[in-house]
């Protein structure tokens, strides 16, 4: 893939394209008609939209860190089907920022039911209801 980051105005710009055209990628990549070379390309396009996005993870509360290590082991382990339906829930959460209301709190990577988290326990880390004593 070519550096390209330079095309973007923000970091947000170039993870969201990085995750759209991973969901992309990755779908073309189980097409029952993707074989040979092509899915060879589609491999080498995912792998290094999942380089592009590792170093950019950490620094957003979602997907996470643990899920996206997830997403990246499915593709490592050549799991194309549940790392594509991964990649397309992460992404469709990204997209319509549904994961700030909770409702991607079962989006998780690996097919299991994810901890539901409450938006502001994501950005504050549960210090705000523990210094509250609110029970969530």
């Amino acid at each position: 893939m070519s550096d390209n980051s330079r095309a973007y105005n923000s970091v947000w710009q170039l993870r969201g394209d990085a995750w759209c055209r991973l969901e992309e990628a990755s779908d073309r990549l189980t097409k029952p008609t993707t074989s040979g070379e092509l899915k060879d390309e589609y491999v080498t396009i995912c792998r290094d939209l999942l380089a592009t996005l590792t170093p950019l993870e950490p620094y957003w509360a979602y997907p996470g860190t643990p899920q996206f290590a997830r997403v990246q082991r499915m593709f490592s382990a050549g799991s194309y089907d549940k790392f594509a339906h991964a990649v397309a829930r992460i992404n469709r959460a990204l997209t319509t920022e549904s994961y700030r209301t909770g409702e991607a709190a079962g989006a998780c990577a690996d097919g299991l039911t994810g901890l539901s988290v409450q938006p502001l326990e994501l950005t504050l880390g549960g210090a705000f209801n523990q210094q509250r004593n609110v029970v969530p």
